[in-house]
């Protein structure tokens, strides 16, 4: 039994309860629980593999939790990033986690981009929140399927 485990129980019991919310959103147990598989799906269809490391550069948001959970389901390595660090701080911190994954709020785009650039284990970046074309993490969500495989 893991965290995503023992969140997926919680999900069942309380399936229509608020689970998080901000100001620009809100969630049930259950609607955490099928986004999270979605983040798990997603990441599998990019390629990232059980153990390896996924970063996580964001303001406070309901989307971290949700990639939290998914980390745990997927038995993936988590690598928080701190939202303050600068876009060459945060380059250094993908470099030494050796990161496979890069998932940023669209305030720290531009340090995901330099990143990407930058760090030869990154393979994908993705960006929280909606109107980047081309690496939407609402976009991915949209097209993965919502119970794990």
């Amino acid at each position: 039994m893991n965290i995503g485990s023992l969140f997926e129980r919680s999900a069942l019991f309380w399936s229509e309860r608020t689970a998080l919310k901000d100001e620009r959103k809100s969630l049930t147990y259950s609607q955490l629980d099928e986004r999270s598989n979605r983040v798990v799906n997603t990441l599998a269809s990019l390629g990232i593999e059980q153990g390896q490391r996924v970063a996580v550069l964001a303001w406070n948001r309901v989307e971290i939790v949700e990639v939290e959970i998914a980390l745990y389901k997927g038995g993936f390595v988590r690598v928080p990033i701190n939202a303050r660090l600068s876009p060459e701080e945060t380059v250094h911190v993908c470099n030494d986690s050796q990161a496979n994954l890069l998932i940023v709020d669209p305030e720290h785009l531009n340090a995901g981009m330099l990143a990407l650039s930058k760090c030869p284990t990154l393979s994908q970046l993705l960006v929280m929140g909606e109107g980047i074309e081309e690496c939407s993490y609402e976009d991915a969500l949209r097209n993965a399927a919502m119970r794990m495989h």
